[in-house]
């Protein structure tokens, strides 16, 4: 399969990217909320590989930060279409939960001194993720907002 720019997949560019490479493109998500430290996490490289292959068409990036839900560590990203739950086990592969925003029906978060827990409601399910730092509970939510009120307002017009 070619590639427009005539180069390498996406995929591969991540692949291949250095820690630098990746914290150039992704870093700006995860400082806005205030989760600096996830780029020194082994797992979060991990994921962000597979960050590409998971979006679909025409899907933008709008935050980034990493948090522990179910049993493990995973990445969670919001794009103006999804939240994306991102895991990866050491024998069971990648794990994905997609929540699409036009089916969230509630975002809260919930802060601590330095920690936080933010929780997703969409239907009969919730979930939570826990660790988050206190600042990306606040940021998160508020763009999970801000992206519910951009979707509902798209769907009117």
């Amino acid at each position: 399969m070619g590639y427009p720019s005539g180069g390498t997949s996406p995929l591969e560019e991540l692949e291949r990217a250095s820690q630098a490479e990746l914290e150039r493109k992704y870093g700006p998500y995860f400082n806005a909320c205030g989760d600096k430290r996830s780029f020194k996490r082994s797992f979060t490289r991990k994921l962000l590989q597979h960050l590409p292959d998971v979006l679909i068409d025409r899907e933008n990036v709008l935050a980034m930060s990493s948090g522990v839900s179910g049993d493990g560590w995973c990445l969670i990203v919001l794009t103006d279409k999804r939240v994306l739950l991102l895991r990866k086990g050491v024998l069971s592969g990648l794990k994905q939960v997609a929540i699409e925003v036009e089916k969230i029906s509630a975002v809260s978060g919930k802060v601590g001194l330095t920690m936080g827990v933010m929780s997703i409601t969409a239907g009969p399910t919730t979930w939570q993720i826990y660790r988050l730092p206190k600042k990306a509970v606040m940021h998160f939510t508020n763009k999970v907002e801000e992206a519910i009120r951009g979707r509902r307002l798209g769907s009117e017009g």
